[in-house]
């Protein structure tokens, strides 16, 4: 009997069974951390490139617009209703924005609004509570 209450073989396997799905589960949250750092990170970037690209040369017509919107749904393969270029105007020293320069008394300036909108869903999302993660990047440029 002694000889069984200090035989230690089988110690390592069940501390192994306890152990390694603790590991396992922080393993993949650590991976959809990064995965969910990432897509943020990659829309950031779309969103930085569009702003330059508004700078560079203001997008104030519809056409610009829409490539400066292809030029985001290319990069980040977005939907088109993910992605939002407007025009949008501030009426003197107003905080708020309007969409039309009409509805300012006489001073305003031009902005590009760039938008981008995303979801993202973790693969804990169909065993918990938790849900997606949903993204949404704006910018404002001023173009004039």
């Amino acid at each position: 009997m002694s000889a069984l209450v200090t035989d230690d073989g089988g110690s390592v396997a069940i501390e192994t069974a306890f152990v390694a799905p603790v590991l396992l589960l922080m393993g993949l949250g650590a991976f959809e951390s990064s995965m969910m750092v990432a897509r943020q990170v990659e829309l950031q970037n779309a969103a930085a490139e569009a702003s330059q690209i508004a700078l560079a040369a203001a997008p104030t017509d519809a056409i610009a617009r829409a490539t400066v919107k292809q030029v985001i749904e290319t990069s980040t393969k977005l939907p088109p209703e993910n992605v939002d270029v407007l025009e949008r105007y501030r009426c003197d020293t107003q905080p708020a924005y309007v969409t039309e320069s009409s509805l300012c008394s006489a001073h305003y300036a031009r902005f590009i609004q760039i938008r981008i909108r995303d979801r993202y869903v973790p693969s804990w999302a169909q065993i918990t509570t938790l849900g997606t993660v949903n993204y949404n990047v704006v910018r404002m440029v001023q173009v004039g």
